[in-house]
């Protein structure tokens, strides 16, 4: 995706936002560890969560529909989303663009078997020769699969690097609130580099993102956490899950653990949670 046109959007994915483990005697044994891999699983399913919102953005800004992000995009959600453009903004420096995707009001079922109802708003701020120079997501009465998802994400461009690579810092914060009333609520600092897809702006499928930095917040059963990225996430278009990361976990008087989205094949929705020298493979939703 080309981030120099106004087609240009990035993921996430996630979104990102958050992530994996797993657990062994030995490397090569998956045993069972002493964690509470339910909670582990909600603290990895946020990255995913958000990640999706995110693809979603992209999609309907660029393409004007919305796809599962998985192995296909044309797996179309259109039965469910709708997509709803405003008028742009036209400045002297800059313009401002204006989507919407909503999902309706009534749990709605996707082709991908997820259900989903509310809305997601996008604003876009281009200078006049296409550059992206930020991009803010808020939800409305958001959930996907009974949990409600409250979003506030902010992508600003902030520089290009030593290999000529645009990077985005992105700041915000997400709430997801479960059907007991639980909640995971997690802010996030982190920086977007576009590794490739930069030459083809049409083509979302072949966009990848490099991410870094860091995140903190609480957890759904209520401790206070902060995960770093130790090894740089790395997201596509072409899957709906993060495809290769590390993030250390430190938890309010827990043992630290890492979460490995390398697991498995090259995009699945297994997760490494590493403990010391043990591992335990979670599956995301």
């Amino acid at each position: 995706m080309n981030l120099l046109k106004k087609t240009s959007l990035f993921p996430f994915f996630f979104s990102l936002t958050f992530l994996l483990f797993g657990c062994q005697k030995n490397i090569d044994e998956d045993v069972e560890l002493d964690l509470d891999t339910e909670i582990i699983i909600a603290d990895a399913n946020v990255g995913v969560t958000v990640s999706e919102i995110d693809n979603i953005a992209d999609q309907a800004e660029v393409l004007s529909f919305v796809s599962k992000k998985t192995y296909d995009i044309t797996d179309v959600l259109n039965d469910c989303a709708t997509v709803e453009k405003d008028d742009t903004l036209f400045g002297n420096n800059y313009d401002t663009l204006y989507t919407r995707v909503s999902f309706g009001e009534v749990e709605c079922e996707g082709i991908d078997g997820r259900k989903r109802k509310g809305k997601i708003e996008i604003m876009s701020v281009y200078n006049k020769l296409g550059f992206r120079k930020f991009r803010e997501i808020n939800t409305e009465n958001y959930h996907v699969q009974g949990k409600k998802v409250r979003l506030q994400r902010k992508l600003e461009y902030d520089t290009l690097n030593d290999l000529n690579q645009f990077v985005w810092k992105l700041i915000g914060n997400v709430e997801i609130t479960y059907s007991n009333n639980e909640k995971t609520t997690v802010d996030f600092d982190k920086k977007y580099t576009l590794v490739s897809g930069g030459d083809t702006p049409l083509n979302l499928e072949d966009d990848e993102l490099q991410i870094t930095g860091s995140e903190n917040g609480i957890r759904k059963n209520g401790k206070n956490f902060t995960n770093t990225i130790i090894e740089p996430l790395k997201v596509s278009r072409n899957c709906r899950y993060v495809k290769e990361v590390k993030i250390k976990f430190e938890i309010e008087n827990e043992i630290d653990f890492v979460l490995d989205y390398g697991a498995g094949s090259d995009c699945d929705n297994k997760v490494d949670i590493l403990y010391g020298d043990q591992k335990e493979v979670i599956e995301l939703d």
